[in-house]
């Protein structure tokens, strides 16, 4: 099958080839405008509802814990996500996660966060 071009001023076409052209021509009115302006990933396109790091961020109520415990945390990080990145970019922060990695593991999650809420009392007092 061989698409005939299509010329107004042609006398030789039909009815039917109008149609054809007209249902064929592309709109600028569509989805895919919301790209034009960026990448597709500063987009909201691929967001998803309900994803529970974004609400656990929405809330501004969480601690090391609570975001290390997040599955999709590493991607989020990877994508610079700037909430994450101004958190993880605390000095407090970043002796947690050092401490994370030289510290002895504690015998229960129960008893480390009781340990790290420790920590944070006595940062919060110095």
């Amino acid at each position: 099958w061989q698409m005939k071009n299509f010329n107004e001023n042609d006398s030789s076409h039909t009815e039917e080839d109008e149609e054809v052209h007209s249902s064929m021509e592309m709109t600028t009115d569509n989805n895919l405008s919301a790209f034009s302006g960026g990448d597709i990933w500063t987009t909201d396109a691929f967001a998803f509802e309900g994803s529970p790091l974004k609400d656990l961020l929405e809330s501004q109520n969480y601690s090391l814990v609570d975001l290390l415990a997040q599955d999709e945390l590493l991607q989020e990080l990877r994508g610079c996500l700037p909430v994450l990145v101004e958190y993880f970019g605390k000095p407090e922060v970043v002796a947690g996660l050092v401490e994370c990695l030289v510290c002895e593991v504690p015998k229960s999650r129960d008893e480390w966060i009781k340990d790290e809420e420790e920590r944070r009392r006595k940062a919060k007092e110095r």
